[in-house]
């Protein structure tokens, strides 16, 4: 029928009008993200060493620690930090040769921003570790808290019966510890060291745990004469 008028049944697209506006703030932004996530990358390629050239003079090597502390001898164990290339570390076993008391010591080196991360309260808690009560400020004694400033907490775990440790840990570059509570802003170049003392003595407060003050004393003062005298350095 050349009268009739056919009908289609699909709807009329419309087709919006171009703005030139839009399409540029659109693009900007894509090119914000980009930039933004690229710095981001970078800068936390840096601070952790992810960046750092491969080769004798840039790796990392903790001097040789003495194996005697005062009244302890030591025995070294098995580091449990053995899948991250960028660091060192030695952990051991003190005895007390008097009352046969055990503290265990962790010595961590590597860039700064990476050995500032990972503080107990995340590494033990994702082992099975509850932390009980509140982290706390413990200063070394004969020492100031820029100089031996440390934090310390309970944690405990289930493991055929309760096992409670109290772990101090702080931060060093130059032979004052630290324990800042945010250190991954505190400590942001350079090679960082980190101290974990672990005691077994979860129930004794630092301030009256004389023997693991003590401990801290001999300990830090082998620390400084390995570690950060002029001819280590």
């Amino acid at each position: 029928n050349r009268g009739s008028r056919s009908t289609s049944t699909h709807p009329t697209r419309i087709v919006p009008p171009y703005n030139r506006s839009t399409t540029m703030k659109n693009l900007l932004t894509y090119i914000c993200v980009i930039v933004v996530v690229a710095v981001g990358a970078g800068a936390h390629g840096y601070v952790t060493g992810r960046w750092l050239p491969r080769g004798p003079q840039t790796e990392l090597v903790i001097p040789v620690i003495p194996e005697a502390c005062g009244d302890w001898r030591c025995e070294a164990i098995k580091s449990g930090i053995t899948d991250e290339a960028n660091l060192r570390n030695i952990t051991r076993k003190y005895t007390n040769n008097r009352t046969g008391r055990v503290l265990t010591m962790s010595l961590t080196l590597g860039p700064a921003g990476l050995t500032a991360q990972h503080t107990p309260e995340y590494c033990y808690t994702g082992s099975g570790y509850k932390e009980l009560g509140q982290t706390q400020l413990f200063t070394a004694p004969g020492r100031t808290a820029e100089t031996g400033g440390f934090r310390t907490a309970v944690f405990r775990k289930e493991r055929g019966g309760l096992e409670s440790l109290r772990i101090y840990w702080g931060w060093s570059a130059d032979g004052n510890w630290s324990s800042p509570k945010m250190p991954e802003l505190s400590f942001l170049s350079g090679s960082l060291y980190k101290l974990y003392i672990v005691s077994w003595n979860a129930d004794v407060t630092p301030e009256q745990d004389a023997e693991l003050q003590g401990f801290m004393t001999d300990m830090l003062k082998t620390l400084q004469t390995s570690l950060f005298t002029s001819e280590q350095r």
